[in-house]
């Protein structure tokens, strides 16, 4: 080692030390300068506090504060100590501090909703305007009493001017109302209602990115790239929308008894009926149905509650959401009858593929024309086939694709043992059988766009032979050639893993003297 390199090493060693004992003083003294009436305060000792207000007073350190700028006035309404407060305003203490994170003692009592600490600040001096003016993006007393959901808070605050109804933050345009509804408090939402607040006023519709057209119907914004997987809300968004997105169900009915609009949409179509069937929140979805929340209104994928529940019920597995709990998922089953008995049409169709908010992209089988039977049938979902046919779901019905009920469970069976979004051939058979039960059409002519029938779609599954058998013997024709010319013997010989029974089956129902088959 040179002896320029030895040089630069023992001054970088001192530099580091020096850095290291100024970093301990600067420890130190911010230990040491905890000032001791906020330490008193922090200790609940009045004694203590009582003994040093005179001192302090005279020498002005009463409003002394913590490196964040938290004062003892801060710490006594955080602990919620009003004799302590009094003591502190007796010393004439300032009570219109702010600390580091935009709070004074006001913004705290009405953030805890203590009425008595509010009546007791403001009726001591503390400004509700200064106080609002120091809070983060707009924010106001009325919004963080109205998430507490304390009424005294709001009456009191109302008392002294300081209960803006109509006040909206800065980042999403949301009202006092809107948190009460967040939080699920119907107390103030009757409250804030009945002081003027309007329940159908709508929060911002955000201009961040969005998502491109495979889901949204919608390019990206110009000079916009898109990376990502989870679709993010536009806004637009009443008390009602943030309630049921929530889950909160006694705000549902509280502003559902307040006379707020609950029919009224996003801008992408979606009721709250909709935002809390999505969201599987079940007890709200009652609430806003015992209130004549219209059950058919359809997003701008036409896509109504009803179509929402029966998709809960055999989600797709997906990145970015985590499957939900088996009960939830079991309570999609009562909804769609809730929704059933209050009259939503069980034939609504969508007019394109469901929109990613869902947080699923979708199925490729499903588009334009689809209805929620077959979205039950793409799963063979006989549980809620059954409550659909039994209300009246026409089974004839087709997409523009083509595909329909009897099409999409003959071609349902999917995944493995184990996997989450498993469809077996039991199951695709049951709902075969009840598909034919409801008089869906096998002739040759009940084929999708690609030409294909249920016994094209049977044959390309793995294990079909039962499906193969039972469709063959309510007269589907193993002569029906798809838009390729292929048999379902072809389809099924020409399958990625060739399942040796079903083609077996099929060449011996060819060979049986129907006379129906080109091989």
């Amino acid at each position: 080692m040179t002896q320029t390199a030895a040089r630069r090493r023992s001054i970088a060693r001192r530099r580091a030390l020096v850095c290291g004992l100024l970093f301990m003083v600067a420890v130190v003294g911010v230990r040491a300068a905890d000032p001791t009436i906020v330490a008193a305060v922090k200790a609940g000792d009045r004694d203590r506090v009582a003994a040093l207000v005179e001192e302090l007073t005279r020498s002005g350190d009463i409003d002394a504060a913590e490196p964040d700028g938290t004062t003892a006035v801060h710490w006594a309404v955080r602990q919620a100590d009003a004799p302590m407060l009094a003591l502190l305003v007796g010393a004439g203490a300032n009570l219109n501090a702010v600390n580091r994170y935009g709070l004074t003692p006001l913004s705290m009592a009405a953030r805890a909703g203590n009425a008595e600490l509010v009546e007791q600040l403001i009726g001591a001096g503390a400004s509700p305007r200064e106080a609002e003016r120091a809070m983060a993006e707009g924010q106001t007393l009325a919004m963080f009493a109205a998430r507490t959901g304390s009424v005294p808070a709001l009456r009191a605050l109302a008392a002294h001017g300081a209960l803006d109804v109509h006040a909206r933050e800065s980042r999403n345009d949301t009202t006092a109302l809107m948190w009460a509804a967040l939080a699920d408090r119907p107390d103030a939402v009757q409250f804030l209602v009945e002081a003027g607040a309007d329940p159908d006023v709508r929060s911002r519709v955000t201009d961040y990115p969005h998502l491109p057209n495979g889901v949204l119907r919608t390019g990206l914004e110009e000079g916009v790239s898109f990376v990502g997987q989870t679709p993010l809300q536009k806004g637009g968004w009443t008390a009602s929308m943030y309630a049921a997105r929530q889950g909160a169900v006694e705000a549902t009915r509280a502003l559902a008894a307040a006379g707020a609009d609950l029919d009224a949409v996003d801008p992408l179509g979606a009721s709250a009926l909709s935002l809390a069937v999505i969201n599987g929140h079940w007890d709200v979805v009652t609430a806003l149905v015992e209130a004549g929340a219209n059950p058919d209104v359809a997003d701008e994928a036409g896509m109504t509650p009803l179509y929402a529940a029966v998709d809960f019920h055999t989600l797709p597995d997906t990145y970015g959401r985590p499957s939900p709990k088996r009960r939830v998922v079991a309570g999609s089953v009562d909804a769609v009858k809730q929704l059933l008995a209050a009259g939503a049409n069980p034939d609504a169709r969508l007019v394109t593929r469901t929109l990613r908010r869902q947080y699923t992209a979708g199925d490729g089988r499903l588009g334009e024309g689809a209805t929620p039977l077959m979205r039950a049938a793409r799963t063979a979902d006989v549980v809620m086939m059954r409550l659909l046919i039994e209300a009246g779901a026409e089974v004839s019905l087709a997409q523009t694709n083509g595909n329909n009920a009897l099409l999409l469970a003959a071609g349902a069976v999917r995944g493995s043992a184990g996997d989450p979004d498993e469809v077996t051939v039991q199951q695709a058979l049951a709902a075969l059988s009840m598909c034919l039960e409801a008089g869906a059409d096998i002739d040759i002519t009940a084929s999708n766009a690609q030409g294909s029938t249920a016994l094209h779609l049977a044959a390309g599954s793995s294990g079909a032979a039962e499906m193969i058998r039972l469709l063959v013997d309510r007269g589907a024709r193993l002569d029906a050639v798809d838009e390729r010319g292929r048999t379902p013997l072809d389809v099924a010989s020409a399958a990625r893993e060739p399942d040796e029974e079903a083609i077996a089956v099929l060449r011996q129902l060819s060979a049986d003297g129907t006379g129906r088959s080109r091989r």
